[in-house]
């Protein structure tokens, strides 16, 4: 078989391993539509398996595409755009512009408006707010005022890098600004795209969508396609305010708990627990959450779902304490997160190693009641 690509993820075509990306059947005659057969199945039923993807061989070949490219954009997620630097140290040292663009804009409008999250990035991360762009894959209108402005400002034969980590929503960008052609498969899924595609826009400005990359601390080798699902937003974010007392505990679903070991001069504290639709937040006592995950109870903690449970309780269990007060986020990376509007309080985080915890500055500030 020829070195063809597929275009909805960029594995080469192949005819030998069908739970592989890339595979076609043998003898299938590839057009510029082809897609593999797992591309297919998620962009028509929305299910399929994960890509063994290596970071360490994917990052010379997209340290190489910034090297040639007019510029580069570093897509990220609105929800976590704090680390979006987190493994793309490197692109101080390429000599194109560089842009920070902030997708899923949708999720915080409700609570923060543009400018402000425009902000919030650039105070988080030190990139300069002119260089910070800010928008929705699912606004047609922001897709197109994108488009056009690239459209502006590059030409025929500028080669424009789109990078970041798994799901930021590259791949949504570029398949909504081919519009119709065989562009980048969108999924839920993280790790939909496992090689560097190439397309081209109207006008002849070429895209190039890079694999995401894996953060350090992902749940991602450990979780099955349908509970990496779970973990992504789609349309909102369920916001459930809590008074959480001392011995008491908040679980994301099975994945991370919360336990207050010291709720401050009141013995309480207020916050308000921020995770996808698709993630349960059960509030327990802190013994009662412990009896919860050892018994897998997949109908009150979800997810993950039995099969995850057995492999996450085979982990190690990372435990960490953190000082919280008004004005921080409590982050249960890739899961979700809480934010103190009134008290203070010690707060212990278990959960399956690799996750682990980080404090950041509010994200949403919501109204504190004492």
């Amino acid at each position: 078989m020829d070195e063809r690509r597929c275009p909805g993820c960029g594995a080469l075509f192949q005819s030998d391993r069908s739970d592989l990306p890339g595979f076609i059947p043998s003898g299938l005659a590839v057009t510029d539509k082809t897609v593999c057969r797992r591309c297919f199945r998620l962009r028509h039923y929305g299910e399929g398996n994960k890509a063994p993807v290596n970071d360490l061989l994917l990052e010379p070949q997209i340290r190489a595409a910034a090297a040639s490219a007019a510029a580069v954009f570093l897509v990220c997620d609105a929800l976590s755009a704090d680390r979006a630097l987190d493994g793309f140290e490197w692109l101080d040292g390429v000599s194109c512009p560089v842009t920070l663009l902030v997708t899923k804009a949708d999720l915080v409008e409700p609570y923060l408006d543009r400018s402000a999250l425009g902000l919030w990035v650039s105070e988080a991360t030190g990139v300069p707010f002119e260089q910070i762009q800010v928008l929705s894959g699912l606004k047609n209108s922001d897709l197109r005022n994108f488009r056009l402005r690239l459209q502006d400002v590059f030409s025929s034969g500028d080669r424009l890098l789109f990078l970041g980590k798994t799901n930021a929503g590259k791949s949504t960008i570029l398949s909504s600004m081919l519009r119709g052609g065989s562009g980048p498969t969108v999924s839920a899924m993280p790790g939909t795209t496992v090689g560097l595609c190439e397309y081209q826009l109207e006008g002849g400005i070429v895209l190039l969508d890079a694999p995401g990359l894996k953060s350090h601390d992902s749940l991602l080798p450990a979780l099955c396609p349908q509970c990496l699902m779970a973990l992504t937003p789609k349309r909102r974010l369920v916001c459930q305010e809590l008074t959480l007392k001392e011995g008491s505990a908040l679980c994301f679903g099975g994945l991370g708990r919360a336990a207050v070991v010291d709720g401050g001069e009141r013995g309480w504290l207020r916050a308000v627990a921020v995770a996808p639709e698709g993630v349960t937040i059960h509030q327990t006592s802190a013994e009662k959450a412990e009896e919860l995950i050892a018994a897998a109870r997949t109908d009150l903690l979800s997810p993950p779902c039995r099969t995850c449970y057995d492999t996450l309780s085979r982990l190690p269990v990372r435990r960490d304490e953190f000082a919280l007060y008004p004005g921080l986020d409590l982050v249960v990376g890739g899961v979700g997160w809480l934010a103190v509007t009134s008290g203070h309080g010690r707060i212990r985080l278990s959960g399956p190693d690799p996750l682990h915890g980080f404090l950041r500055k509010q994200l949403i500030h919501f109204s504190a009641r004492r």
